[in-house]
């Protein structure tokens, strides 16, 4: 009996151990699971609170982007009206100026054609020019280069470029003789002659030469002015109003280069351009006069072949 109360004994501490035990490790486990569920809605607090700045961050970034979108998108819009106002405005500027460029063009062949009208003269039905031609433009305007020295002629010769120049390079001269102009000035598509003329052709000039008796030294005497030849004799009369003088040109001269023809007690002369080529050579066709005092007050009346890079005068018709 003892033993047996003994044994009863100790098994109700081992039970009343026991069970305190697991009460502990479930209490244990409760405050555990407390302090997880508190350590838990404190990181979903924390978590959101993250979320939601990390969420009003992108935001406001989202919000100055599209700010700064806008800003280009006006600036873009200004820009562009800016730039289509210059763009108006320079194209306006071209056009006014070449309204004003056109306008003087027609301003200066009206001036020409005022002044050549009073200095014509009538063979047939073809009506001439009793002087020789004297622009530095161009009919539309655009300005013919001036060649200032025998080696700017040379260069612009070796470039197949128009030129013009004074006789003996002598601005006193263009007055006296008119301009001396390259093959190149005479056929240039722009128009040599001013408005309402054009270079004479090697036909207009036989004819011209035909009706007045033909290549012949009499013939050369009505055409020539006795103000600059030194001729007392000449045959020139009031109805045949040509009025050559001797205004000379400029001819390629070997290694010499280029040369002007000059005025001299011995041989004076007069060239023209015709606007008609060369069937032969590379040349154009000419006109000239030359007078010989010193043998026997002779002309030489006749055509020829002229090399492109020469500089002669220029007679023009009416069209």
């Amino acid at each position: 009996m003892k033993y047996k109360g003994f044994v009863f004994f100790m098994l109700l501490i081992c039970h009343s151990v026991f069970s305190q035990s697991k009460k502990d490790q479930i209490e244990n486990l409760k405050l555990q699971k407390d302090s997880l569920n508190r350590i838990i809605e404190n990181e979903r607090l924390l978590g959101g609170e993250k979320v939601k700045q990390l969420e009003t961050k992108i935001s406001n970034i989202k919000t100055n982007l599209d700010l700064i979108k806008k800003e280009l998108i006006q600036s873009k819009n200004a820009l562009a009206e800016k730039e289509e106002k210059i763009l108006k405005l320079k194209l306006d500027y071209i056009l006014r100026e070449d309204t004003i460029r056109n306008l003087k063009s027609e301003l200066d062949q009206t001036k020409s054609s005022q002044l050549i009208g009073s200095i014509h003269f009538s063979i047939g039905n073809k009506v001439w020019m009793s002087k020789n031609l004297d622009v530095d433009k161009f009919r539309n305007g655009d300005p013919i280069p001036f060649a200032r020295t025998l080696e700017e002629w040379d260069e612009f010769d070796n470039n197949k470029k128009p030129a013009w120049t004074y006789f003996e390079n002598d601005p006193a001269n263009g007055e006296k003789y008119g301009k001396l102009y390259n093959w190149y000035a005479v056929n240039d598509p722009r128009g040599l002659a001013p408005k309402g003329w054009h270079v004479a052709s090697l036909k207009e000039w036989e004819d011209l030469i035909e009706s007045q008796g033909g290549f012949a030294e009499e013939t050369a005497k009505k055409f020539i002015s006795d103000k600059n030849w030194g001729i007392s004799d000449i045959q020139n009369t009031l109805d045949f109003n040509f009025n050559a003088k001797p205004g000379g040109g400029i001819i390629p001269f070997g290694s010499l280069g280029y040369l002007h023809f000059t005025e001299n007690e011995h041989e004076k002369g007069a060239y023209w351009w015709t606007s008609t080529k060369s069937n032969d050579i590379p040349a154009g066709k000419i006109i000239y006069i030359i007078f010989k005092p010193d043998q026997g007050f002779s002309f030489d009346f006749n055509s020829n072949d002229e090399y492109y890079g020469s500089g002669l005068s220029v007679r023009c018709v009416k069209d």
